[in-house]
């Protein structure tokens, strides 16, 4: 019996972290119909309204307002109508759009404004006839994990030693901001600066014998860099300094010195972003 409880539990915590991890992204997101569907009419909490199905075109716009217990969804119709948008565009997603929205006048001010109509969107029609909109332009947060970093020989203040090039294993895992471009649903450009913590090999040769042996130390770490990713493949280029701490900082051979990392693979940075949509 106990062994039973603990695996309904478990179930019951991953389908409710599952459902705030879906919720958010879903919430945050416009959509449009990429096949004609017909729909019922609902009251904002889901409720059926008899009698009320209507076909809905290719290319009609929506919001998900609420997610219900038994997966579908809630939605509601949008007026498109962007600043400095093509009319033509601007005029054809109206008239999409406009169809679903009704159209009343505030009896104080005169004023012409809408009431909300919501429309129930079985999650088998979501997943096969609706397409998220492309947001070209995004401010993105995330984590980087640069697996590499190249240090740079050179002169020191010291005339009998060198600083040498070095390969470093330095893994450093941290916060990432910047902007994001996506020209396609395919690729996106992403423009990134943040910090790290990250774990630096230091050497009696590499800080004036401040340390004995041969050991790792925390440091701080910032960068700025770019990259490209290609559905969920990605390559980037970045640049930064690490920040290492009291006395064995101030002696180390690359203090203030720039380090350059490649990273490249499977998703290394994942992002959660907040979008200014485009059309």
């Amino acid at each position: 019996m106990k062994y039973k409880l603990l695996f309904v539990s478990l179930i019951f915590s991953c389908k409710l972290t599952f459902s705030q991890t879906v919720d958010k992204t879903i919430y945050d997101n416009v959509y449009t119909f990429i096949t004609s569907e017909t729909l019922l009419k609902c009251s904002g909490k889901g409720v059926d309204i008899a009698g009320s199905a209507e076909d809905i075109p290719t290319g009609t716009e929506f919001k998900v307002t609420k997610i219900l217990d038994d997966g579908n969804f809630v939605i509601q119709f949008l007026i498109w109508n962007p600043d400095g948008a093509d009319a033509a565009e601007t005029t054809k997603r109206k008239n999409l759009n406009t169809k679903y929205v009704s159209s009343t006048t505030d009896q104080t001010t005169g004023k012409a404004g809408a009431t909300d109509r919501y429309f129930k969107l079985p999650l088998k029609v979501f997943v096969n006839s609706c397409d998220k909109r492309l947001n070209r332009h995004s401010f993105t947060l995330g984590a980087l994990v640069l697996p590499i970093k190249l240090r740079f020989g050179g002169e020191t203040s010291d005339a009998n030693h060198h600083r040498d090039f070095t390969f470093a294993n330095d893994i450093s895992i941290g916060l990432s901001i910047g902007y994001k471009y996506s020209p396609s649903k395919k690729y996106s450009h992403n423009f990134l600066t943040g910090i790290a913590l990250t774990s630096i090999g230091v050497t009696p040769g590499n800080t004036k014998s401040t340390v004995t042996s041969e050991t790792n130390l925390a440091a701080i770490t910032w960068h700025l860099g770019y990259l490209f990713q290609i559905d969920n493949f990605q390559i980037g280029a970045f640049t930064g300094i690490d920040y290492l701490g009291g006395n064995v900082g101030r002696n180390w051979d690359y203090k203030g010195k720039p380090w350059f990392g490649i990273g490249l693979g499977y998703s290394i940075f994942k992002s959660k972003s907040t979008s200014d949509t485009q059309p």
